[in-house]
């Protein structure tokens, strides 16, 4: 919306005693200061700013030339008496022209405020280590938190090398985002993944990293509250190698089960954080350089969701999987998975891919010599695969 400020400043090409009406428009509030003093017993407006057009006719203020008050340009004779012949103002005359300049300030200005207006802070920087790419149209897209709500920043992902792109692949320079939002009262960032096709203006429930705004910067983890909520510092887990769901003792090291013999009888053998929303565990074991999924699970006392390659009989009240049967192309089951690596996932719910995702706190070689029926403890991996970012606000 544009703005009218009228000011008033003595020109200095101007005849002696003329002050110009001068009209300026600004995009933003301006202040208006009006002050009035005399001059030879005339008042004499001053409004502080540099006039930049003037205006269609001039206020005249008369002044004593040479001792005696010149006549107005049409001819007339000075209303103004006595004032250039006394100490003391014409208090009427100065009353007058004084309204008349503050009516004209109102009239032409709508609105006041500082002076100098503040650039709009509305540039996000993103930057990321770790973060990997998404597949099958699924991106990631950052939220800024303002007030109560949270608006889209951008939708991107990111290349085989880590640098972050558009959704369609172009290269986003320096990972700068131009929001068109006011991002001066933001206090967080967050990011999600998103699936694919999203056009709506409300994240999904799949955070990935979040970080709390703090003199135009923040740090983005995965144990800010509003991701993943933890640290999973303290992750721990066991397994053992069996195959208990085909009925005999046979190619027991085909199988792993994420649980606990130590104690004589099976038990939980994870110590996992509970997830939030979007998110779901996922076990593996890499046979020969290719992961292969063991099931998904939010529940570690319980089975997962899925037996691809199990047999028949039943398994135990625990994630994991025998190896036994339709093995993906390029394997043969049964297998020994000595050797091989074990490992928990966290992977977004729904998932873009059926490849584990970045987040992986636990994950470990299984010993070449391994032997089944035996516990095996998996390390802890978390400061090794979990990203990390930085946001700045310019």
């Amino acid at each position: 919306q544009l703005r009218r400020t009228t000011r008033y400043v003595l020109s200095e090409t101007a005849p002696r005693g003329r002050f110009s009406a001068l009209l300026m428009f600004r995009r933003f509030p301006c202040n208006v200061s009006t002050t009035l003093h005399e001059t030879q017993g005339h008042p004499i407006a001053r409004v502080a700013r540099t006039p930049k057009i003037r205006a269609p006719w001039p206020l005249l203020v008369p002044r004593r030339v040479n001792g005696t008050t010149p006549a107005l340009p049409d001819g007339r004779t000075n209303r103004v008496k006595h004032c250039a012949d006394h100490d003391d103002p014409c208090k009427e005359d100065q009353m007058k022209r004084a309204i008349v300049l503050m009516t004209l300030c109102v009239l032409g200005t709508t609105a006041c405020g500082d002076d100098v207006t503040e650039p709009l802070v509305e540039t996000l920087e993103l930057s990321f280590t770790g973060l990997e790419a998404l597949a099958n149209g699924y991106h990631y897209e950052g939220w800024a938190i303002i007030g109560a709500a949270a608006v889209t920043t951008g939708k991107f992902n990111v290349d085989a090398s880590g640098e972050l792109v558009t959704v369609g692949g172009d290269p986003i320079v320096d990972g700068v985002f131009e929001t068109g939002l006011d991002l001066s009262s933001v206090t967080a960032i967050v990011l999600t993944i998103e699936p694919s096709g999203d056009t709506d203006d409300v994240p999904s429930d799949t955070h990935v990293l979040a970080g709390t705004v703090a003199s135009g910067s923040a740090s983005l983890t995965a144990d800010h509250a509003s991701a993943l909520g933890d640290d999973f510092l303290a992750a721990a887990g066991d397994y053992i190698l069996a195959t208990p769901t085909n009925g005999d003792m046979t190619n027991e090291n085909s199988g792993i089960w994420f649980l606990s013999l130590e104690s004589g009888s099976p038990a939980v053998g994870l110590d996992l954080p509970t997830l939030p929303a979007g998110w779901a565990y996922e076990g593996w074991a890499v046979i020969d350089g290719t992961p292969v999924t063991t099931g998904r699970f939010t529940a570690l006392d319980m089975a997962d969701d899925a037996a691809p390659f199990s047999g028949a009989s039943a398994g135990p009240p625990f994630p994991g999987e025998d190896f036994l049967m339709d093995a993906p192309a390029g394997l043969t089951f049964p297998t020994d998975l000595a050797g091989g690596l074990a490992v928990i996932s966290i992977e977004p719910d729904p998932d873009d891919s059926s490849m584990p995702y970045t987040f992986k706190p636990l994950m470990g070689p299984i010993d070449a010599a391994a032997v089944d029926h035996v516990t095996y403890a998996m390390p802890n991996m978390t400061t090794a695969t979990f990203p990390t970012g930085m946001a700045t606000i310019r």
